[in-house]
């Protein structure tokens, strides 16, 4: 799904379920994947099934996922 959306030039703001048993770092690894190594196109929601950290953690964590998939 996100490939096509970065091919029609758009964004995906949403979540897509966690597995069971994932963590968070293990998730935000996983969802930079379908990007294809491109750093735009999504806008993640987390799901709110599983506890989250404090905004600025988990965006640190994102950011630390997105730079893990870049390499």
């Amino acid at each position: 799904m996100l490939p096509a959306v970065l091919r029609a030039g758009k964004v995906h703001f949403g979540s897509f379920p966690r597995r069971s048993g994932e963590g968070l770092d293990a998730y935000f690894d996983r969802m930079p994947a379908p990007l294809g190594g491109e750093r735009c196109g999504l806008i993640l929601v987390a799901p709110r099934d599983q506890p989250l950290p404090a905004t600025d953690e988990a965006m640190a964590r994102w950011h630390e996922a997105q730079e893990r998939a870049a390499r």
